[in-house]
């Protein structure tokens, strides 16, 4: 073998650059909105569905299977469109990257250990008059709802409001400053679609768009600081619908998961020296599983 067959290094996969951490020229910024707006524009006409009698079965309906059933309908519908958009605007393997099966046991592991603290805070918190276990049937209805509406409810919008823009603006390497500015566009976005619901369907008032403005800064920084689409999606669906064993479901202090972002985010990043140096060993506390 010569001297120059020698210095050509045989191709191998661990040498080839990541597809996310190589600038992708395909990709541009209205990609991302195409893909956002779109879907805002699905949750405009779904919601505004319950103005006309086109579905009064649904509409009218005091069966809660019912409303189930009509909720998996759309979420499959909006699944189904997501993944045309990602395919067509996006990059493919963003569609399995966030969805691999250790980073779903990490985060069932890490939300019922704090979903367990939290009820230990409660018994110690709580009035003794109040200290009843909740019954079995209380259970079984929200953990009907919250595993077949509750949960693809939120992975869809997790997946579109925080893993893309996160992924996106990892990838293009955008700056801080450029970063900073597209997840607050994200998020009042985010907002804006919440407006349907809010405003017209629930009758609340414009103030109550705080809501879901302050929560998804809150999502933001979970999954910014997790980089876990699945613990991420948890804790929005637990937001929504919770069930402890003792009193009411309106405990909202996440001082918990706050902190274990903190300290998830510590981990992820004890070997960076900046933040947009990620490495996709390091997006789990596993170090073997990725984001």
């Amino acid at each position: 073998m010569s001297k120059q067959d020698s210095d050509i290094e045989p191709y191998s996969a661990a040498a080839a650059p990541s597809p996310d951490t190589t600038h992708n020229p395909r990709l541009k910024i209205w990609n991302l909105w195409v893909i956002l707006l779109a879907n805002g524009a699905f949750a405009l006409l779904t919601n505004l569905l319950f103005f006309f009698d086109g579905i009064p079965l649904f509409k009218n309906s005091t069966s809660r299977w019912a409303l189930i059933f009509l909720g998996l309908l759309i979420y499959s519908l909006q699944a189904g469109l997501i993944f045309v958009l990602v395919r067509k605007f996006a990059l493919n393997h963003w569609l399995q990257r966030p969805f691999h099966a250790v980073q779903w046991l990490w985060a069932l592991a890490v939300g019922l250990t704090l979903w367990l603290l939290t009820n230990a805070f409660l018994f110690f918190k709580l009035p003794e008059a109040t200290l009843r276990l909740n019954s079995g049937q209380s259970f079984w209805r929200f953990f009907t709802t919250f595993l077949l509406n509750s949960i693809p409810g939120a992975l869809i919008e997790e997946f579109l409001f925080r893993y893309l823009p996160v992924r996106y603006a990892h990838m293009m390497q955008l700056s801080r400053t450029k970063t900073l500015l597209l997840f607050m566009a994200v998020v009042v976005f985010f907002t804006i679609t919440h407006i349907p619901a809010y405003l017209w369907q629930y009758k609340y008032t414009l103030w109550s768009l705080w809501n879901p403005f302050t929560m998804g800064i809150a999502f933001f920084f979970v999954y910014y600081a997790t980089r876990n689409l699945a613990f991420t999606t948890l804790f929005h669906a637990f937001h929504n619908n919770s069930w402890y064993l003792f009193g009411h479901a309106e405990h909202k202090d996440y001082s918990f998961i706050i902190l274990v972002s903190i300290f998830w985010f510590l981990l992820r990043t004890r070997t960076q020296a900046t933040l947009w140096q990620d490495d996709e060993s390091h997006e789990s506390p596993n170090p073997k599983a990725s984001v």
